[in-house]
Parts: C-alpha cells; sequence; structure tokens
C-alpha cells in the first residue's frame, strides 16, 4: 500500500495537469480555469478513477457506454456524471455515479484526492475527477441502461509514453474519423478527456516510480 500512501500525499500538491493532458490532447482545449473566469454557462459533473488490488497487481474500472443519442456515445469513460442538486459535493457526486452505473459500494471507498479538473468543449461539462481506492471486492452490477461493458484494466497498461498509440476513431455525430493520441486497454480505445486523466495519473505515477 505504501504507492496509495504516495498517490495521496502527491494529489494533495500541485498537479502537472499541462504537461500531463498534453500526451492525449488531441485538439486545443480551454482550461478549466479559462471557464471559470469567463463565467461561461456550463454542466457541471464528477468522474470516479477507482483502484484495486487483484493479484497483485494494481487495475481500475472503466465502463463502455450505451450507444445513445449524444457525443459520448458508445466511448470508454470513467464512472460519472452530472452533478445532482442533492449533492452536498463533486466527491458525493462522482460516488454516487460509481455506485449508480456500477454497484460500487461507497462506504468502502477511500477518496485520495482529485486530479485536474477538465472542460469537456463537445458536451460543455466541466468535470471533477476524483481518485480512490478499495480495498474490499466489490460486487459490480453495472447498469444496463448506461452500461455495455464494464472494463477492469491493469495500471500498468497506461504507464510510460509507449502506452500511447494514435489511430483513427469514429466521432459520434461527425462526419467521418479523426485521428486521436490514446491509451488501448482491453482492446479497447481510451481517448479524449478520459484519457487525458488517464495521462495525468499515470504521469504522477511514473513520477513516483511506478511501473
Amino acid at each position: 500500500m505504501e504507492l496509495i500512501a504516495d498517490l495521496k500525499k502527491r494529489l494533495g500538491e500541485n498537479l502537472p495537469a499541462q504537461v500531463a493532458h498534453s500526451r492525449l490532447m488531441n485538439y486545443p482545449r480551454k482550461t478549466a480555469e479559462d471557464i471559470l473566469a469567463e463565467k461561461l454557462d456550463v454542466k457541471k459533473s464528477a468522474v470516479l478513477c477507482l483502484l484495486f488490488e487483484e493479484a497483485g497487481e494494481w487495475k481500475f474500472y472503466l465502463m463502455l457506454r450505451n450507444s445513445y443519442k449524444g457525443v459520448h456515445s458508445a466511448q470508454v469513460s470513467f464512472p460519472g456524471g452530472k452533478r445532482e442538486e442533492t449533492d452536498k459535493d463533486y466527491k458525493e457526486t462522482a460516488l454516487r455515479e460509481a455506485q449508480e452505473e456500477l454497484g460500487i459500494n461507497p462506504n468502502e471507498v477511500e477518496i485520495l484526492g482529485e486530479l485536474s479538473t477538465m472542460y469537456i468543449p463537445p458536451s460543455n461539462f466541466l468535470v471533477y475527477p476524483f481518485v480512490g481506492v478499495v480495498r474490499t471486492k466489490q460486487n459490480i452490477v453495472p447498469d444496463p441502461i448506461e452500461v455495455k461493458e464494464v472494463i477492469v484494466a491493469n495500471l500498468k497498461d497506461i504507464l510510460g509514453l509507449k502506452a500511447v498509440s494514435n489511430s483513427f476513431v469514429k466521432v459520434s455525430g461527425g462526419a467521418g474519423r479523426i485521428k486521436v493520441n490514446h491509451y488501448t486497454v482491453n482492446n479497447h480505445i481510451v481517448w479524449g478527456a478520459t484519457g487525458m486523466i488517464l495521462a495525468e495519473l499515470a504521469y504522477i505515477l511514473e513520477d513516483l516510480g511506478a511501473e
């Protein structure tokens, strides 16, 4: 658990958003600070990157969303979603969504800290990413409306520059395909905001000596 303790400490310090996000950034984006300073009308959401240890390896959950009429249709993402008025803060949003979408028990999650807030232009969302850990095996029950597939990813698969590839992907609602930088996790392409969040986590873990 030394890695977890080190990660928790590091998440409380200055975050490497710009340099880390550049690994997976496929087009210019306004920063969250820009959006907040301009007081633009944006939606707010939170996601949870939940770490757990299995067979001596650190892993985390992703999910393939079902197809729907929206810009993130059939994409890989973290569990997460829009903040509700009943949520006292963004941490509660992330935990609630993880419970609703995957059946994660929020009482068993230790939140280690936050990664950098991100703006997602296609959906006009500010997303607050949280990193958590569970030490008990979760009874994963995916929401059949939201989730097509639960993806159990190995943390080591996102570490190092060699983990980043580029491919053409079809953009939901758009014409044709675009070339993007991405991770490949269990044969799934992980790009966009989810990839950038993972890139910041990977950058921090590499700095801590994770392999």
